[in-house]
């Protein structure tokens, strides 16, 4: 696929976030016009497969929505950048991955259908729990029952004896369990995963010049540096941009990419309880 070069006429952006943030990001878009000298656009994205058909230059996207990217092979995208709000460090804005898990029998089959369920409530990634309850809206106040677990083993475990119907799990804990143990991934099934994270993401076609990309995404980095594009951000709940690349989400991905079994905490919990 020809590469798209500073020459061409027009940078597109899409967006993949929810709405309340399209104001923000046409403010994005048009510091990169300036800093660039390329004219941009914004639309909102409808699939993800513009990027690779060239229909979407850039993109900002959820990290749930750039883990499924990864998977394309060849890749249609590279990420450049994430966003990190007010009082959040680098290290804190990156994200992590946690699935919803129910027994393989249960009659749940999406997250949609929680409303009713007994959930196995992890005190220790209680306020994971607690935002995934929050975007669920009425579903998540309406749950029949919550348990309290020590651990996420044990939250494990009540899923396993039909005590408790679903569960949030860390996805890298669930991976080491579902790749040592068939007889428990027998016996789950995911039926959604989510994310915790700072900001989204900014992503550029892989279409994209090089050259241009790097363009692109030191605007970004330069864009909290302008005051009034300073303030533009800070009324979106963003401090600054901050170079962001694939390695992060390549070693903490879904099941797709390689089980990560160097999580000590993890080992440690699972170790701690015969499941």
């Amino acid at each position: 696929m020809k590469e798209r070069s500073m020459a061409d006429q027009t940078f597109i952006f899409e967006t993949f976030l929810a709405p309340a943030w399209y104001k923000t990001y046409l403010y994005v878009t048009e510091y990169i016009e300036r800093r660039v000298g390329v004219p941009t656009f914004l639309l909102n994205g409808e699939t993800l497969e513009d990027f690779a058909a060239a229909y979407a230059d850039g993109g900002f996207i959820s990290p749930l929505s750039y883990i499924q990217l990864l998977s394309q092979h060849p890749r249609s995208v590279e990420l450049i950048a994430a966003s990190i709000p007010p009082g959040v460090s680098d290290q804190e804005a990156l994200p992590s991955f946690f699935d919803i898990v129910v027994h393989k029998e249960s009659a749940y089959r999406a997250m949609s259908d929680l409303e009713s369920c007994n959930w196995a409530y992890h005190t220790g990634i209680s306020h994971v729990e607690d935002r995934f309850m929050q975007e669920q809206g009425k579903a998540a106040t309406n749950r029949r029952e919550t348990t309290e677990t020590s651990s996420q083993a044990q939250s494990l475990r009540l899923i396993l004896e039909g005590a408790a119907d679903a569960t949030t799990i860390d996805s890298r804990m669930l991976n080491i369990v579902l790749q040592n143990s068939p007889r428990i991934a027998a016996q789950l099934r995911i039926i959604g995963t989510y994310s915790t994270s700072a900001g989204p993401l900014i992503v550029v076609a892989t279409h994209v010049s090089p050259h241009l990309k790097h363009k692109v995404q030191q605007a970004l980095l330069t864009m909290h540096e302008h005051a009034f594009f300073a303030q533009r951000l800070q009324e979106g709940n963003i401090e600054r941009f901050i170079p962001a690349s694939n390695t992060y989400y390549e070693r903490y991905g879904r099941r797709e990419a390689h089980v990560i079994t160097d999580n000590a905490e993890a080992e440690m919990q699972l170790s701690a309880y015969s499941i």
